[in-house]
Order: C-alpha cells, then sequence, then structure tokens
C-alpha cells in the first residue's frame, strides 16, 4: 500500500476497507482485521470495521495524531506546523500555543480567527490531496506514453 495513493476518504478514516480481500486494513501500520470475523476489543466482541477504528484510537492515538507522527516526506509538515495543528485540535486559544511553543502572540495573528484556523487546516489536507493527485497524473501519463 503506498500512502500517497490513499483516497481522502481514506486518509479520514484511516484504513482502508477492501472488498476484494473482505478486509480493513490499518494505513498507519498494516495491521489486517478480516470481515466475517469477530474480534475482542475493550473487553467486548466487535466487527472488524469497529476493531480497526477503536486499534486506530488505541495504538495511534485516533486518525488526526496518526496522520501527524507520520514522516515529513509523507505529510509535509514541519515540527512547528504539527505543534500550531495539535493545539488548534486540542482547541486552545492563541495565546496558550504561543506561550507552550515559546513564541511571541504578535507572531500568531495569521491564527487569529477560526476562519484563518480553517484555512490553515484545509491547507494541509490540501497539500495531500494535491500530493496525491499529481502522483495519479503521473501514473496516467506513463500508461498513455508506453
Amino acid at each position: 500500500m503506498e500512502f500517497k495513493e490513499l483516497t481522502v476518504e481514506e486518509l479520514t478514516l484511516g484504513y482502508i476497507q477492501s472488498p476484494q480481500e473482505e478486509s480493513c486494513t490499518c494505513i498507519f501500520c498494516g495491521e489486517v482485521y478480516e470481515e466475517g470475523i469477530v474480534y475482542r476489543s475493550r473487553g467486548r466482541t466487535v466487527t472488524a470495521e469497529r476493531a480497526v477504528k477503536e486499534h486506530i484510537f488505541d495504538r495511534h492515538g485516533g486518525v488526526f495524531h496518526g496522520l501527524l507522527d507520520l514522516d515529513k516526506q509523507v505529510n509535509g509538515l514541519s515540527e512547528i506546523q504539527k505543534d500550531v495543528l495539535t493545539g488548534m485540535y486540542l482547541e486552545k486559544d492563541n495565546k496558550q500555543i504561543c506561550e507552550e511553543m515559546g513564541i511571541s502572540a504578535a507572531i500568531s495573528s495569521i491564527f487569529k480567527n477560526r476562519n484563518e484556523r480553517r484555512k490553515f487546516c484545509w491547507h494541509f489536507w490540501n497539500r495531500l490531496r494535491m500530493r496525491q493527485l499529481l502522483n495519479s497524473a503521473k501514473r496516467q501519463s506513463r500508461k498513455l506514453y508506453q
């Protein structure tokens, strides 16, 4: 599984649901959960889809943290950007984020309202999506010229 080939939906869910193989696969570690098998999770029995969702939360801290923990070459984020996104995810205000990062509140003026924060988050997701689209276009052009 190539991470750059995942759809936005798969990135958002944190797993791939494969109808051919009748399984759910965690995109962060490759753990596979087969459909039709009952799994034990958190002291109860669950389906494969529920098991992979709980696995992502328990092992990777959820999809958001799983994506942030990816290598910089995959998610394209610097440590500072990861810190800012984490602060926004935890719904901290700008002052708190700046204090924790040891920077002046004036530097964070680009994040002064929720709309700007949303734009920043969309920029992150759009970078992932753009990378997918470019790779898809490259594959298509290779097929045309072969």
